[in-house]
């Protein structure tokens, strides 16, 4: 078994003014501390990423694996750092014996997955905790109870820190000396985090590189590796890229962008949505197997099968019926529901789809069909229960769990293995090269991909459970996003209750507007029935906290919020309808920092966050 630390940096970074002539970037602190450390005197302290390095070839350990929670911004400066002043090579694995070397796995958009090292024949690896632990290390420090909380307020960035030089075996190196409050600060971080791993490190999370690698081996344990390779074998690229075209997302729809509504109303959630569609309840069934094409002109023969069709159709939806048909990359809008298929310039076109069955007995139930020519398909053999032993074991560890950290896992891995069941066997990944700043080249990669049936049928299963629910509301339905409904009056036809699958009354609220798909606010007066200090609920897809939180106030753009010495905020909150007015399509604000790479690392930049149309 591995050994496992964790790890983080501290950067230089410039302030807004700043950033026109801020060109290079460097570590100024680092800190080390083993999995499981407590105490502050438990983490190693550095002023600089080379001492940092020095400190990962000396751990104890075979193979020893360092955490990041966010190895996409740390990793880069541990990229530049070894190709720009180590003069490591860029390697494929395996490592050379001796050889100063590193292999980077990242995806082709950005996300960096580990680093595997081989400094002087040690061999080390930085992976990233963000992929098992997916919050923020302050949520992750309350929702786990760990003796560390984040530390409210900040480092001061700007100060002038002491730079001491030292030679090396002939060598001059630099580091910078961290005053106590800067050392506690980082160290506090690396020990919420230290502390966090130890607790999910019994249920084997820190075994694998993300957590839905975790579930999948979990999964393959629970349904025998032997039956796996039958039941869901590997499909070949073509039989893949045809059932991969039935294979869409969660359902997002505004049945009335930008209106304002003002009364009570209310947030149902289903409880815990996609396990529900990959469990036996309400009879789910499932390809397995080998895919067996079909003649359209055979389909009837193949109604009652588990299949895929291929069809050509001219549609519109029925009256008082919400749309779910979308088309990507095409004339129509990527983000259009479509109602008929005739385009903004007015012209009618016979489109193409490949349909699950669930997603087509969906489809004849929302739209008139107009005209419908099934070209061919595919049928499997189907099972129900496929998921049971596993959904029914975490689900009852989430009912029963004795602590947080339980509940965490359990819902972790209820709702982190039906994505690794659509990984696409094609995919390219990134290999860092030195230029003046680090650049990346695209190669294509070869990786086991998932079963994109079983894939392709569980988000069915999930949007068919939303669209029937919003579908039974129509007349008080506003919104939904994947698995929420919201509505200006209580749900009818729909199970409310706690078990899975049942709908759960999350929320209500007094006032609310829908801007656009995944943007909307609404002024919430109840949590789980219960009255609350009504307060705004905003979503915006993109849109980080600190841009919400300056939404609320009378302030200029990029003009910083003044708060008090307990870090309370003192500007001018807008009033209700002031925000409400504001918050629609073209709405900019400042506050979301932009990623930019420059010499040594990455730097964030102060830009704007806009609600852009649909």
């Amino acid at each position: 078994m591995a050994d496992y630390y964790v790890a983080d940096f501290e950067t230089t970074s410039p302030q807004r003014e700043d950033v026109g002539s801020f060109t290079e970037t460097e570590v100024w602190g680092a800190g080390l501390a083993a999995v499981g450390s407590d105490d502050y005197e438990d983490v190693e302290i550095f002023g600089s990423i080379r001492d940092f390095l020095d400190a990962c070839k000396r751990l104890e350990g075979h193979k020893p694996v360092i955490f990041f929670h966010n190895l996409k911004f740390d990793g880069m400066f541990i990229i530049d750092y070894l190709l720009r002043y180590m003069h490591f090579n860029v390697s494929e694995q395996p490592f050379k014996q001796e050889r100063n070397e590193f292999y980077a796995m990242i995806s082709s958009d950005g996300v960096f997955y580990s680093i595997r090292v081989n400094y002087q024949g040690k061999q080390f690896e930085f992976r990233d905790s963000l992929k098992l632990l997916p919050f923020s290390v302050d949520y992750i420090a309350k929702q786990l109870g760990t003796k560390h909380q984040k530390l409210k307020g900040t480092i001061d960035y700007r100060k002038d820190r002491k730079l001491v030089w030292e030679t090396r075996g002939g060598k001059y190196f630099k580091h910078y000396e961290l005053d106590e409050v800067e050392k506690k600060y980082l160290s506090n971080d690396i020990l919420v985090m230290a502390e966090a791993l130890e607790m999910v490190k019994k249920y084997g999370l820190l075994d694998y590189l993300t957590i839905g690698a975790c579930c999948m081996e979990d999964f393959k344990k629970r349904v025998n590796r032997s039956s796996y390779g039958e039941l869901l074998p590997q499909l070949d690229k073509k039989a893949d890229k045809v059932l991969r075209r039935g294979y869409h997302g969660g359902w997002c729809f505004v049945k009335n962008p930008g209106k304002e509504h003002h009364g009570h109303g209310y947030v149902y959630d289903v409880n815990s949505l996609y396990p529900y569609a990959m469990s036996s309840k309400d009879n789910h069934y499932y390809p397995t197997g080998k895919p067996h094409w079909f003649s359209g002109e055979d389909f009837d023969k193949f109604t009652e099968h588990c299949y895929f069709i291929h069809v050509k159709v001219d549609f519109q939806i029925k009256p008082n019926h919400l749309p779910f048909i979308q088309v990507k990359n095409s004339f129509y809008r990527d983000n259009l529901y479509l109602t008929d298929t005739t385009d903004e310039d007015g012209e009618n076109h016979i489109l193409d789809f490949v349909f699950t069955r669930p997603d087509f007995e969906l489809f004849l139930e929302q739209y008139d069909i107009l005209y419908l020519e099934i070209i061919e398909g595919w049928w499997f053999y189907p099972k129900v229960g496929l998921f049971d032993e596993y959904i029914n074991y975490w689900y009852n560890v989430k009912k029963n769990a004795k602590n947080k950290v339980e509940r965490t896992i359990a819902k972790l891995m209820l709702n982190n293995l039906y994505g690794k069941m659509a990984t696409n066997p094609v995919s390219f990944s990134h290999v860092p090269f030195l230029d003046d700043i680090i650049r990346f080249e695209t190669v294509e990669d070869e990786r086991k991909g998932g079963f994109i049936p079983i894939g392709a049928y569980i988000t069915s299963w999930a949007r068919c459970t939303t669209i029937r629910a919003a579908q039974a509301n129509y007349d008080s339905f506003e919104y939904a996003d994947t698995d929420s409904i919201h509505l200006t009056a209580p749900a009818k036809d729909i199970k409310v209750g706690k078990e899975l699958g049942e709908w759960k009354l999350e929320t209500e609220f007094s006032d609310a507007k829908f801007a656009r798909q995944k943007t909307y606010i609404e002024k919430t007066i109840k949590e789980d029935g219960e009255p609350v200090e009504p307060y705004w609920n905003i979503k915006a897809c993109g849109c980080p906290d600190e841009v919400k939180e300056r939404m609320l106030y009378k302030v200029e753009l990029f003009e910083p919020l003044t708060k008090d010495e307990e870090g309370g905020i003192i500007n001018m909150k807008r009033s209700d309808n002031e925000f409400m007015k504001r918050f629609d399509v073209g709405l900019i604000e400042s506050g979301k920092l932009l990623s930019k790479r420059i010499k040594g690392g990455i730097i964030l930049v102060d830009t704007t966050f806009q609600v852009k149309g649909l």
